[in-house]
Formats: structure tokens, sequence, C-alpha cells
């Protein structure tokens, strides 16, 4: 089984991508995926800090608004380029 948490050495987090969150929150994942996920969540305080906040929404809505609030933000400051890309991959479509 090919990993849904990104472990590609050249990419900024190795953080769990949006869709596998969806699919934790809304108990559509396999028990080796839950492991994985629930692996992850023990080690990185964002991704639970995440899920956690996932939980309170139903739907994708509530996140696709953030998504376009976050970047009208963002869009002409100088954050550090690991955490837009860690926050973009939980709010974007994989």
């Amino acid at each position: 089984m090919k990993s849904q948490i990104n472990t590609d050495i050249f990419l900024e987090t190795g953080c769990i991508k949006r869709d596998l969150f969806l699919n934790y929150r809304d108990d559509k994942l396999s028990a080796d995926q839950k492991h994985e996920v629930e692996e992850h969540l023990i080690d990185c305080p964002l991704c639970a800090d995440a899920l956690e906040g996932l939980a309170l929404v139903s739907g994708t809505a509530a996140l696709d608004d953030i998504h376009s609030k976050v970047g009208a933000i963002t869009k002409n400051l100088p954050v550090p380029d690991r955490f837009l890309i860690g926050l973009l991959q939980l709010l974007l479509p994989q």
C-alpha cells in the first residue's frame, strides 16, 4: 500500500494531505490507513490541531472559504515557504 502521508524528500512537509484528513474525519479509511494517520498525529501538533478543527465542520465549503481568505491575506506577505506549503497542502485538494 502506498502511503498517503507526504514522505518525498523534496517536499517541505511530511504532513497529511487534505483528502486523507477528510476521509479520517468521516471514518472512511482502512484500519492500516487510520493507524498511519494516528501515528503521524502523535508527533505533529499542527496536524492534530487541524484535525480538531476539521471535526467542527462538515463538508469542504468551510475549507474552501478558509483557503480563499488565507490566500488573500498572505498574497503579499513574506511568509516562510515551509509554513505556506504545509498550510496549502491541508487546504487544497490533492
